[in-house]
């Protein structure tokens, strides 16, 4: 009765599990399908299960600075429910209903694509791009919201990033841990990868790159 009543909620409350093993599922949709599961479980205001883009889930206790972290390996069974700790945190009733209905959330956490690492970001990088000038200008007297004729590029060299900007001016960039920021010109600028767009975007000064796709 209860794994009925579990497959009911769920399709009412997510979109179908065929749309999320088409691997374009997102920690959101992860995050979705547990919170039907904790209504279903009556977990109400005593924990939490909450799933990060990378696949790891943390449980919380509410109302306490008590918090396990599981990785997104473990994530992707169940018997991560009888770790001690977990066993110590989490109530009894509790973990024994959410260990009963994860099955219905592991088509999402199969779905979901952890962020590049800064490695694969590197990789992306290099080549020439469209430098787009914000509200402040550029470099050798650029105007304002205009778009330079000299390209900008990065190259890798040595497994060193490499940036010139429009003017030609030259800097060492490196890749934050997360893989989101890259800090060249002693700036941090926002990486935005999509399929084979490369955006770098200086939040500072309103400046973006965008890379030249041939």
């Amino acid at each position: 009765m209860r794994s009925a009543l579990v497959a009911a909620v769920l399709l009412a409350l997510m979109p179908s599990l065929t749309h999320a093993q088409d691997k374009s599922s997102s920690s959101t949709q992860v995050n979705q399908a547990i919170d039907a599961a904790e209504r279903i479980c009556l977990v109400g205001n005593r924990f939490k299960f909450q799933v990060d883009a990378s696949g790891n889930l943390t449980i919380s206790k509410l109302g306490a600075a008590t918090n396990i972290t599981v990785d997104r390996a473990d994530a992707k069974g169940s018997q991560f429910f009888e770790n001690e700790e977990i066993r110590r945190l989490v109530d009894q009733d509790i973990r024994g209903c959410m260990k009963g209905q994860w099955a219905a959330i592991l088509p999402y956490l199969a779905g979901l694509t952890p962020p590049p690492s800064p490695q694969q970001v590197a990789q992306k990088l290099p080549g020439s791009y469209q430098v787009h000038l914000g509200p402040i200008g550029g470099c050798n007297g650029g105007a304002p919201n205009s778009l330079p004729g000299q390209l900008a590029r990065i190259d890798s060299i040595g497994g060193q990033l490499i940036a010139y900007n429009e003017c030609g001016t030259k800097t060492t960039a490196t890749i934050s841990v997360d893989g989101k920021i890259l800090y060249f010109y002693n700036l941090p600028a926002q990486i935005d990868l999509n399929a084979n767009e490369v955006k770098i975007t200086d939040t500072t000064h309103g400046n973006w790159w965008e890379k030249v796709v041939h």
